[in-house]
């Protein structure tokens, strides 16, 4: 996630959609003081998060003044086919918790991890945080719905991410260049 107190921007970002690319380009206007660019953190209640991917729930129900940003700012996000999102969400899941190279896996090795990951899916579809090692494959409406509305106002698709640095670029007073497509 990124805010910008001064610009009223927030960023929701999505596992799996060009956050990325988006901290790069957006990381120093970020007045959070990168509270939400780790990957791995650690919250007394929640134990092991990935403070990069934050639900708005979970973002409402423990970080309350940042929730309050998103819902008050000119918020954005960018989404992804579910079907590609989760071919990328198991590649990274592959490339943080396999002992092997992702490269040299069998069909069978990756059948396998995709079998375990839709369990995984399976077992918590009810819940409002996926596991710390399965956050990529979180459903995007999470990211942008919280209590049945949506909250997020800005969402662009990852094959336009041109639109979307125009559109940030607007709300933070700059031209974001040097935009390549996904």
């Amino acid at each position: 996630m990124i805010v910008n107190d001064a610009h009223r921007f927030s960023f929701v970002r999505i596992p799996k959609c060009a956050g990325t690319s988006v901290r790069v380009r957006l990381g120093e206007f970020d007045t959070s003081g990168g509270a939400f660019s780790v990957s791995k953190g650690f919250h007394p209640e929640i134990g092991e998060i990935d403070m990069a991917h934050i639900p708005l729930l979970i973002l409402k129900r423990f970080f309350p003044e940042h929730y309050e940003k998103v819902l008050t700012y000119e918020s954005f996000a960018i989404v992804r086919d579910p079907f590609q999102r989760f071919s990328s969400s198991l590649y990274q899941r592959l490339m943080m918790f396999s002992a092997e190279n992702v490269r040299a896996l069998s069909v069978r090795d990756l059948e396998a991890a995709s079998e375990d990951a839709i369990s995984v899916l399976e077992e918590n579809i009810n819940s409002d945080l996926m596991p710390y090692g399965f956050i990529h494959f979180q459903p995007q409406h999470t990211y942008l719905k919280c209590d049945g509305a949506q909250i997020v106002r800005n969402v662009f698709d990852i094959s336009d991410l041109a639109s979307f640095f125009t559109a940030a670029g607007a709300q933070l007073g700059v031209a974001i260049e040097d935009v390549e497509t996904a």
